[in-house]
């Protein structure tokens, strides 16, 4: 299933959620012109929890079902105002050392349970346990003491209602799982390997970045197989673009200031005949550096190959989709590009459904033209 993440909407509640996805969400579904209801990856803030508590996960579903929206993947990782004046690496806050983040994710989970069909499965992705700097060995032990107590919860959510609802570890540049084959690691050294494998295996799983594999100079081939090879399933396919830059020369350098952002973290790797280096944000990767091959973390649409003399990592995504197509494992397909309200006047489409619409249509077009559905 293909539909696109909901944290592109600026939402602190239910209710604000609800009126973005009148506004949004609708939209995008009559220009597809769709038979059937949108797929939507739902991500719904802490705060609004509370509302969903009081009015009833079927009261939600009822309003889904009314509008001709259908959630199939719950996005967990950002548990605060996800489009605060800055928000940079409080989105990694709470971590997985705090137990405030394993009772969200599991409140999720239930609520995901309650609006998915009988029958079917589904994913709420999340944090690579925390920021990286923030996470040492005793956190890194913490948190999988935490995700091995919420596969227990999972299991008994799936015994309850029928529905295996499974969370899915999302890495990201410089967090304690930055890479795929990073997490295959963590799941070696901390989670695999006794009584409860089987549990494991099943309720906790991989979500797949594209923009973050992109973006580490990841080989997509060898992270898979670093999971394949360890029995971890991948839960969900985010399909999302970074920026690709050669910055020989001013050109480059001068559209990419464009970019610099109060609100998101955009982190950099650079590679050049030093070898590569990380930068947390795109304002040290200017201050440190003058040249090489950049790609910054920024969520660009999907369906854009170049910015002017920027590039993007279209062509890995599109190499991705054909690597990804025939799994059984990566049924839920999400495109997030959260940051349109941070590009460049330049790159704003006439409206925000006008833009998810034609990342849609892309994404649908690539899937089909390499034989996914």
């Amino acid at each position: 299933m293909l539909g696109y993440c909901s944290n592109v909407h600026a939402a602190t509640s239910l209710e604000q959620m609800r009126a973005a996805l009148s506004t949004h969400a609708v939209a995008v579904r009559e220009r597809l012109e769709l038979d059937g209801r949108l797929p939507l990856g739902l991500w719904l803030p802490a705060s609004a929890m509370d509302s969903v508590r009081a009015s009833g996960h079927g009261e939600l579903k009822n309003w889904l079902d009314a509008n001709d929206l259908e959630v199939f993947t719950i996005n967990g990782f950002p548990f605060g105002d996800f489009h605060g004046d800055v928000v940079k690496h409080a989105v990694y806050r709470p971590d997985w050392t705090d137990a405030r983040r394993s009772s969200y994710t599991l409140e999720l989970a239930e609520l995901l349970a309650d609006l998915i069909e009988p029958g079917d499965s589904g994913g709420v992705s999340t944090v690579p346990l925390g920021w990286g700097t923030a996470m040492d060995a005793d956190a890194v032990t913490s948190a999988a003491a935490r995700l091995r107590d919420l596969a227990r919860r999972l299991e008994g959510i799936e015994e309850r209602t029928g529905r295996c609802i499974h969370v899915d570890i999302e890495p990201e540049p410089g967090c304690a799982i930055e890479r795929l084959d990073g997490l295959a690691h963590f799941f070696e050294r901390h989670l695999l390997g006794g009584p409860d494998e089987e549990r494991i295996r099943r309720y906790l799983r991989a979500c797949v970045d594209c923009c973050h594999a992109a973006v580490m100079f990841e080989d997509l081939t060898d992270g898979i197989a670093a999971l394949d090879d360890r029995g971890i399933s991948i839960g969900k396919v985010q399909v999302s673009n970074a920026l690709d830059v050669d910055m020989t020369g001013d050109a480059a350098r001068r559209a990419l200031e464009d970019y610099r952002d109060p609100r998101w973290l955009h982190q950099v790797m650079v590679r050049d005949e030093r070898g590569t280096r990380f930068h947390e944000d795109l304002h040290r990767a200017f201050e440190r550096e003058s040249g090489g091959h950049w790609r910054v973390h920024f969520h660009v649409p999907v369906h854009v190959e170049t910015i002017g003399p920027l590039g993007t990592t279209q062509p890995l995504l599109v190499d991705a989709i054909r690597m990804l197509r025939d799994r059984t494992d990566a049924p839920d397909w999400e495109v997030e590009t959260y940051a349109w309200s941070a590009l460049p006047e330049s790159m704003q489409p006439a409206s925000l459904a006008e833009g998810i619409a034609a990342e849609l249509q892309w994404t649908r077009s690539r899937m089909t033209d390499e034989g996914t559905r």
